[in-house]
């Protein structure tokens, strides 16, 4: 369950990703993607409890797939990857 000010934070960063980074990775349009950037983070926050620092779809094996990054309290950051079309969560792992 999310903190009032934990939400209100991952607002505010998720308004500071830019649509352009997010759309850099193999030049696919966000707009023809049937999960957002923001479902994307929100599923990311319900698997790591944290401020998403960074969002991006990249195209692996011809699947969509967005990497959300979630910095925890502890300092740890975690990179959750979700299906951009049906978004199931397909990975959390920590990164090095």
């Amino acid at each position: 369950m999310y903190k009032k000010s934990g939400l209100c934070g991952a607002v505010l960063v998720l308004a500071a990703i830019s649509y352009s980074a997010a759309q850099a990775s193999d030049d696919i349009s966000l707009d023809k993607l049937a999960v957002s950037m923001e479902q994307a983070t929100a599923i990311a926050l319900q698997q790591v409890t944290g401020s998403v620092v960074g969002a991006e779809v990249e195209s692996e094996d011809g699947q969509l797939v967005w990497e959300v990054e979630v910095l925890t309290t502890d300092g740890e950051t975690y990179e959750v990857e979700i299906d951009a079309v049906s978004a199931e969560v397909l990975e959390v792992e920590l990164d090095d």
